[in-house]
């Protein structure tokens, strides 16, 4: 569908949907976030023990198709396409 809106090239048909649960990257210093370092962690046990937390409930209303390596005005990623969720309700 993506690659029919025209949002995509036909090569790159694949879509990689993740959820940044926690994110490393303002853990490095500037000097060491130079694109190669990075830092991971096995969050395995953390997700066990709150497999059973109810953090609350939200309404999603949009989803914004992102740009890697872009940053906007407000800090954020630069939205490629946004679907409205809540259009027609």
């Amino acid at each position: 569908m993506i690659c029919c809106l025209g949002l995509i090239d036909r090569k790159y048909q694949t879509v990689k949907l993740h959820l940044t649960l926690m994110n490393t990257t303002f853990k490095l210093t500037k000097e060491e976030r130079n694109g190669k370092n990075f830092i991971t962690f096995d969050a395995t046990e953390i997700m066990k023990a709150h497999e059973n937390t109810i953090f609350g409930e939200t309404t999603l209303k949009q989803i914004h198709i992102s740009q890697r390596h872009t940053i906007s005005s407000n800090g954020y990623y630069i939205a490629t396409a946004k679907i409205n969720l809540l259009e027609g309700l």
